[in-house]
């Protein structure tokens, strides 16, 4: 579970150089890359919050110490994280709408990072912990798309529309 998951960030991470590198190739697989992390959370975020690995999954053994507790805060979890992966999907996808989108993102993050915080900080768990630090990764990544200007992420979408401009005026000049 954690390997896929570092797999998928790695994929992202790779996509975003390749897209900053003005190379094509770099928004699918930005794309395919976020898009299956964030399933990944969704489906699979309550076996990796709480250290289950798949093949273990039905075995009764794994389920000795998770409280009621662990499984709404692993289930709540990855739904919040699927959730702000998707929104920053959305942004670096030039989608309309797309900064509304990631704002609201972001407060959910704020609002779901300074709980766990202070979940950490009263209790003092490392199941916390490990959410909180994936939570504080997502919150750095959404305020910084958030306060990047448009025109340094919409690089290559405005190279495509000059080139469909440039083509529309040489069939008009024709």
């Amino acid at each position: 579970m954690k390997f896929l998951e570092k797999v998928f960030t790695i994929m992202a991470l790779i996509g975003v150089l390749i897209k900053l590198a003005g190379l094509t190739g770099g928004l699918p697989l930005i794309a395919l890359s976020l898009i299956c992390l964030s399933i990944h959370y969704l489906l699979c975020g309550f076996f990796l919050f709480n250290d289950i690995r798949l093949r273990d999954c039905f075995k009764r053994s794994s389920y000795k110490e998770i409280t009621a507790l662990k499984i709404i805060g692993s289930l709540v979890s990855a739904v919040v994280l699927s959730v702000l992966i998707a929104g920053i999907l959305y942004r670096l996808l030039y989608t309309d709408g797309n900064m509304m989108i990631l704002i609201f993102t972001l407060a959910l993050n704020v609002v779901f990072t300074l709980s766990l915080a202070f979940t950490v900080s009263i209790r003092h768990i490392a199941f916390y912990k490990n959410i909180l630090i994936r939570s504080a990764i997502l919150l750095i990544i959404s305020a910084c798309l958030t306060i990047a200007p448009s025109k340094y992420l919409d690089l290559q979408k405005k190279k495509i529309i000059t080139e469909q401009v440039t083509c529309i005026d040489n069939s008009l000049k024709a």
